[in-house]
């Protein structure tokens, strides 16, 4: 939200003020893992997947990390 809200406010943009919190979703995954290993495995890999992505774009431009994102909603994290 950081990054978004500050191109947000470079752009005139109205900011983003509440979203629900990936650490929580991917900690409820965990507790789920011990009765749905198999289900709950699929979005934990999903999330450190995402994580990785994020501290590696940590230190790019806006625009990048929006181009970045919009390729892995089209083509998925087939290449990690």
């Amino acid at each position: 939200i950081t990054d978004s809200n500050e191109y947000r406010r470079e752009h005139q943009l109205p900011e983003i003020i509440g979203i629900y919190c990936n650490a929580h979703a991917r900690r409820y995954f965990l507790r789920a893992e011990e009765n749905f290993p198999k289900e709950a495995l699929f979005f934990i890999r999903m999330y450190r997947r995402i994580y990785h992505l994020e501290r590696m774009m940590k230190e790019t431009s806006w625009e990048n990390k929006v181009r970045l994102r919009k390729w892995m909603m089209i083509y998925g994290f087939s290449l990690m």
